[in-house]
């Protein structure tokens, strides 16, 4: 019987993935409004397409459309925008913050937990010469992160990463002179500060470092707020394993210190960051709900699931804009949780 339960479970979380990702990579072509000559999609009616003629309409209501196809099946908000076409369009932005925030996410907390958990506060050295270049150039890049165009800001976090990949290229562990990086005292005090603080306080602050409201900077604060988890999780599993025989064989082969960890560390110690990964997905759409019901960071013409619910805080009787976007929130938020269960079971083998 309890095979059969999880089985059906199974079942409805592959669906209800399918229809996430369905609808969210979809949207422009489901949600598409009608023109002259031309059927919009199959609802015809975009995200921010206004019917003067049916305004703040209940589903139940009596609307004036010339046809079926025409209806708004879940009513319509103030202003005269279909809520069904919104919760599309909210589809599709809760799926580009969930799977690239957490994405950044888990790269940034797997590099500095490798960095951290395998060389520590003493192995890590850098010569003068490459400290004196490698500090200006991630502060700059760090800088213009937060403050560039869209542009500069692909380019600055490509630099970052070529600067990480530097620090682990030349560093070198078997030189007594240089500097001695303490990185594990630095990953874990400013995991400290950031944990110190509510997540939600933490991304105000950090959202209003940026000159303008855009979803990629939404992306960019919550995969700032997210790191530290995937970090520690990493870490812990590679102090565990760095000390065992097949790590200190490879180590004393010669083998380089990022085949170690593609080969041997990775496999190994990635289990709990898969694991996080589907709650953080929904704690991330959590959050971008949050921000988009307060009003912060996003766009106000773009349409999400939060800023659905902010229409119902100042219209009362319009349940309708409550109760849909609150599902569809509860709903993925559920799944993305039964998801991240299901997978803590099945690698823990329970």
């Amino acid at each position: 019987m309890r095979r059969l339960r999880e089985l059906g479970l199974r079942k409805i979380q592959v669906m209800g993935l399918l229809l996430f990702f369905a609808v969210g990579l979809l949207h422009k072509w489901i949600a598409r409004e009608a023109s002259a000559g031309s059927l919009g999609g199959l609802i015809p009616y975009a995200a921010n397409s206004i019917d003067k003629a049916n305004r703040n309409i209940s589903p139940f209501d009596t609307q004036d459309v010339s046809s079926l196809y025409y209806r708004h099946w879940l009513g319509t908000d103030p202003i005269g925008r279909d809520v069904l076409a919104g919760l599309i369009s909210g589809t599709n932005v809760a799926l580009k913050v969930g799977l690239v925030a957490v994405a950044l996410s888990m790269f940034i907390g797997i590099v500095l937990g490798f960095l951290s958990g395998y060389y520590g506060n003493k192995t890590l050295r850098l010569s003068w010469k490459q400290f004196v270049v490698l500090l200006p150039l991630s502060l700059l890049a760090l800088f213009y992160l937060f403050y560039g165009s869209a542009m500069v800001k692909v380019v600055a976090a490509i630099l970052l990463m070529v600067l990480l990949y530097s620090l682990r290229k030349y560093a070198d562990k078997y030189r007594h002179s240089g500097i001695s990086l303490p990185i594990d005292n630095m990953v874990m005090r400013s995991i400290e500060v950031i944990n110190a603080l509510p997540g939600i306080f933490v991304v105000l602050i950090t959202l209003s470092i940026f000159k303008s409201q855009s979803l990629w900077n939404v992306v960019l604060v919550i995969a700032f707020v997210k790191w530290p988890a995937f970090t520690r999780f990493f870490r812990a599993e590679i102090l565990k394993i760095k000390e065992q025989d097949y790590i200190q064989s490879a180590q004393a082969l010669g083998l380089p210190d990022w085949k170690i960890m593609k080969d041997t560390i990775l496999p190994i110690a990635i289990s709990p960051v898969i694991i996080a990964s589907a709650f953080a997905i929904a704690s991330a759409i959590l959050m971008e709900s949050t921000l988009s019901f307060l009003g912060i960071g996003l766009p106000p013409d773009l349409v999400t699931w939060g800023s659905i619910l902010t229409e119902a805080r100042s219209h009362f009787s319009s349940w309708w804009l409550a109760i849909f976007p609150g599902l569809a929130i509860y709903l993925v938020i559920l799944l993305f949780n039964s998801i991240g269960d299901q997978l803590n079971n099945y690698l823990r083998g329970t």
